[in-house]
């Protein structure tokens, strides 16, 4: 024990008294929240009702912008911007998307959303990215005041959001309500419930189950500062006027990675009023039991729903951002500022730097500790470690504070976790504490290096996209919608033409895609965005540069087979692949037996997926484009192979195709092949490639 002790007594000391100031910290602003609402349920809730929200509806609807920034973000942002369009209570509003002209994907996206809805606009940020989001969201505020000016219309408000939000259906009729009351308004934000097994996404949902129903409400109550959340955050007209005027026209702080939190200081200092708002909610959810599926009702606050990283590399990297923009250069920005209570509150916001890393070296302590003590010549005995801690009274209290400290800090992650999620998640929040440690570990360390070869070299901190993930349509639980229903909610065509469509599809057995092409009802580009809606698919187009570049990735005969174009590779190295069509089954699992991975499907025209095929059929070679006629007799046969009944798992796609010598023929004269199929009229413009 001598030869231990004196080596290892002052790291302990040290280690139990940093975790003992930390722990304190978090029991008073336990503590202040419950005074807080027992004397409120007391006194306010006893003379003043909890808000109606029926109330909302009666307030006239003034214009919203909603500023979304989008780098690579071409996986989620359609389904971001149609669940929106499908479920805001709330007409008077428009969409404004920012994006580089180095990611043609989320253009492509956007544009196609755009073309479908007319409050969608798509801001093309005039370098390429990434830069930072707080530079996107300036390009994109500035379109959105320059739309001002053109209609002549000011926006009450300008809120903000991420491409892979669930936006409340109210959402925008309370910031319509409040806007006039506050600068900013914070809404909640929550994760979406997790699988019990996703031990990474569900510390995102233990973290904000508990700061946003506990930690935001004590900070505004306290200083009546609000530290925005990035998303589900409104600001004023005037709050966005006085900043823009202060700062040529860029009111979001380009040198932080956390342009929202800088905000709210920014504002804070302007003086102007800030308001974190809880309007809670019961819902009813689809959650796994012992016996299948059942419904529970869980509660909840109206404010913005999302799925978080599910890896732990994806989720150290978003809390390494974090880190570098709250504490690091929220630090270098406005150093200890303010009275006593903020500059407290800036202490909670950067002790992370520390405590992050003292916790994981107190893990490694304790774990040092009992192996010496387990092994064959332990250096320690634990009834002498005993012995030697209770000659050191101070130590021991400390100990003994830290560990009924840290039963309260179970006790309240279970109550907030639980109250959102159920019990189950309660309790399992409690081993997610280690996991949650170990992550901010790894982000605190990533930050600070960062952070030094920022210094050092002075080389600029850029955004570090997190990969994101739409919900499910199992987590959103929508409604499927059949492809007759989409072109009549888009407007594309009477309810008359439907119904003779449809007769005319019974009558000869084809799909209605097929039957409106057919008689130019829609153009092809139409009928791709409905079945990319309807399929919950990204919209895509093809580039035949990188489809010369990716031919090589795939087995050309099950792409010519199952109707699929490489469009090249994702993030993450995964091949991308368009058809006209959802795959099929059969085709997944064909496909990913051979490949490293699962691919990624997207949606093509017909157009499109033509030029893909004759380019893969005829081993990629560019010579003349086709002239209209081939262009239309090749389109026609695709097609019909596409959206006819004739595409069946077991037969070839495209039998012509996986033969170049009977392409070349078909090219030529068709007539010699033993195939038949309805004519278009309608022009085509697509270019193939052929030998």
């Amino acid at each position: 024990m001598a030869t231990f002790f004196p080596q290892f007594y002052l790291l302990f000391f040290a280690i139990n008294l940093v975790i003992l100031v930390s722990s304190l910290d978090d029991a008073f602003i336990d503590l202040f929240f419950w005074i807080r609402t027992a004397l409120r349920r007391l006194t306010v809730h006893q003379h003043h009702p909890r808000f109606d929200l029926a109330k909302l509806h009666g307030r006239a609807e003034a214009p919203f912008a909603i500023l979304v920034p989008a780098w690579k973000e071409f996986s989620v942002i359609a389904r971001m911007l149609e669940t929106a369009q499908a479920g805001l209570e709330y007409q008077d509003y428009m969409i404004f998307v920012g994006t580089y002209a180095n990611d043609k994907e989320t253009e492509a996206e956007v544009d196609r959303m755009a073309r479908r809805y007319r409050n969608v606009r798509r801001v093309q940020v005039p370098h390429a990215g990434p830069t930072c989001k707080a530079d996107c969201l300036n390009w994109i505020l500035r379109a959105a005041l320059g739309v001002e000016e053109i209609t002549g219309r000011p926006f009450a408000g300008f809120v903000l959001h991420d491409a892979e939000d669930v936006i409340h259906p109210l959402e925008l009729k309370v910031f319509n309500y409040f806007i006039g009351r506050k600068d900013l308004i914070q809404l909640p934000v929550l994760s979406l419930e997790q699988d019990k097994g996703r031990w990474v996404g569900g510390t995102y949902q233990d973290d904000f189950a508990e700061s946003h129903s506990k930690e935001m409400v004590v900070r505004e109550c306290i200083t009546g500062l609000v530290p925005c959340a990035g998303t589900g955050v409104c600001y004023s007209h005037r709050a966005i006027a006085s900043l823009s005027a202060a700062t040529d026209r860029a009111p979001f702080n380009t040198g932080s990675l956390t342009e929202d939190y800088d905000f709210s200081f920014r504002l804070k200092q302007l003086g102007m009023s800030q308001m974190f708002l809880q309007l809670p909610l019961r819902y009813r959810s689809s959650v796994e039991g012992g016996s299948g599926k059942a419904a529970v009702e869980r509660f909840s606050f109206l404010g913005v729903r999302e799925n978080f990283p599910a890896t732990f590399r994806t989720a150290f990297r978003q809390r390494s951002r974090w880190i570098l923009g709250i504490s690091l250069q929220g630090w270098e920005a406005f150093g200890w500022q303010g009275d006593l209570w903020s500059r407290y509150f800036m202490f909670r916001d950067r002790k992370g730097l520390f405590t992050s890393l003292v916790n994981i070296i107190g893990y490694a302590l304790l774990l040092g500790l009992l192996g010496l003590s387990l092994g064959s010549q332990p250096l320690v005995r634990w009834p002498e470690l005993s012995a030697a801690l209770r000659l050191d009274t101070i130590l021991l209290t400390i100990m003994r504070i830290n560990g009924l400290l840290m039963v309260n800090r179970v006790v309240q992650r279970y109550i907030f976790v639980s109250r959102f999620y159920g019990p189950a998640h309660g309790l399992l929040a409690i081993p997610r504490i280690l996991v949650n440690n170990a992550i901010n570990f790894a982000a605190a360390v990533r930050a600070w290096r960062l952070f030094i070869l920022h210094r050092i070299t002075g080389k600029p901190l850029t955004w570090d996209k997190t990969a994101h993930v739409f919900p499910t349509s199992e987590e959103l639980q929508p409604f499927n919608r059949k492809l007759g229903e989409i072109l009549l909610e888009w407007h594309k065509m009477d309810s008359t033409t439907l119904e003779v469509a449809l007769q005319e599809q019974k009558t000869r057995k084809l799909a209605l895609g097929q039957i409106l092409l057919e008689w130019n009802l829609i153009s092809e580009d139409v009928l791709a965005d409905a079945i990319a809606f309807q399929a919950k698919l990204p919209r895509s187009y093809l580039d035949l540069a990188v489809l010369a570049r990716t031919l090589a990735l795939a087995p050309r005969s099950l792409m010519l087979r199952y109707g699929l174009v490489p469009l090249g590779l994702g993030e993450q190295d995964e091949l991308l692949l368009g058809s006209a069509v959802p795959p099929s089954q059969e085709a997944v699992a064909t496909l990913t037996r051979h490949l490293t991975g699962p691919p990624r499907f997207f949606i093509l025209s017909a157009s499109d997926l033509a030029q893909g095929l004759a380019f893969m059929a005829v081993g990629g070679a560019i010579a003349k484009p086709l002239d209209p006629g081939e262009c239309r007799l090749l389109e026609d046969y695709l097609i019909h192979r596409i959206l006819g009944d004739a595409l069946r798992p077991e037969v070839p796609a495209f039998p012509i195709l996986e033969d170049p010598e009977q392409f070349k023929v078909f090219l030529t004269d068709p007539t010699r092949l033993p195939i038949s199929f309805p004519r278009r009229l309608a022009p085509s413009h697509a270019l193939l490639a052929q030998d």
